[in-house]
């Protein structure tokens, strides 16, 4: 055990925080399991509401302004966003606390690959 958490347990610090990076990916991304499994409005992930955010203006974007009455399309027109558009800022918002973790991971990756490259 002592051997393990002298020798194994630093020289496998990079493949850790990879695993931890991809772990954590996929569980913020994961709209599925809070799609299916969770019935209250107030416990949905972001990820989730992220994306029925992306479906109904997608659904706006195909259905037209031809669903809202003449007295209204003008200011509808003025005030609408393109299905395009909401799709980056969520991408924006879903890749940001990524962004923020990253760094704090990185001396792991740059260590792993200097270890893999040093020839004895």
């Amino acid at each position: 055990m002592r051997t393990f958490i002298r020798i194994m347990l630093p020289l496998s610090a990079p493949v850790l925080a990879t695993i931890a990076l991809f772990n954590g990916v996929g569980h913020w991304n994961a709209w599925f399991d809070s799609a299916y499994f969770v019935n209250d409005k107030s416990l949905k992930t972001v990820s989730f509401l992220l994306m029925e955010l992306i479906n109904k203006a997608n659904l706006t974007a195909v259905t037209g302004a031809n669903t809202v009455d003449a007295q209204r399309s003008a200011t509808y027109a003025a005030q609408t966003f393109t299905a395009e558009s909401i799709r980056m800022a969520t991408m924006i918002i879903v890749v940001i606390p990524i962004i923020c973790v990253y760094p704090f991971l990185q001396k792991y990756f740059v260590k792993g690959i200097m270890v893999g490259s040093v020839k004895g």
